[in-house]
């Protein structure tokens, strides 16, 4: 009988919109966020430890990311990071790593460590005088086990994240008795 079940620490991430067609390419980076100065600065006012601060900082974590890459309505590859650090950056240019993707698509990264970010820009005729570049963050996904993606956001709105406290069953109760009124 376990007592206590400790899952990995995991982060996903979603890069909603990534190109490589023609002169159009995009690029995504990845930080190991899981070092931060939080860590040592465990001490309140006047010295005292304080378990507030203690419970916000991160632990440092070294692991890699799962990259899931989808276009026209499949998987067009997956392919694992190296080993992120702790306190690092990696990225990579999809042109070099996608070359087949041909078109739009997303990103789903898998992050196994906590606190990882994502940054992801995207160029055409970069240099030229006529060149474009937009950047953006990756969407941090709450993990499904712990916030469930509802299905249209049980009425919260499409892709809504339903809090904990709510159970299903009465998001259906109170939305039946909206109705009838």
């Amino acid at each position: 009988m376990s007592v206590v079940e400790f899952d990995n620490c995991l982060t996903n991430l979603l890069w909603p919109f990534v190109t490589v067609s023609g002169a159009w390419d995009s690029a995504i980076a990845i930080a190991n966020t899981s070092s931060d100065q939080l860590a040592t600065n465990l001490m309140g006012s006047g010295g005292v430890y304080n378990p507030l601060l203690a419970a916000g900082s991160a632990v440092p974590q070294n692991g890699a990311c799962t990259l899931s890459v989808y276009s026209a309505g499949s998987l067009v590859l997956e392919f694992a990071s190296p080993t992120i650090v702790s306190g690092s950056v990696w990225g990579t240019d999809l042109l070099a790593v996608v070359p087949n993707l041909n078109g739009n698509g997303y990103i789903f990264a898998t992050c196994f460590f906590a606190n990882a970010k994502g940054y992801g820009y995207i160029t055409n005729n970069i240099g030229a005088p006529n060149g474009v570049f937009g950047n953006y963050l990756a969407y941090v996904i709450p993990d499904p086990e712990f916030v469930p993606r509802w299905k249209n956001g049980w009425g919260l709105g499409e892709g809504a994240d339903t809090p904990l406290n709510i159970n299903s069953q009465i998001l259906e109760l109170l939305f039946k008795g909206i109705k009838h009124h």
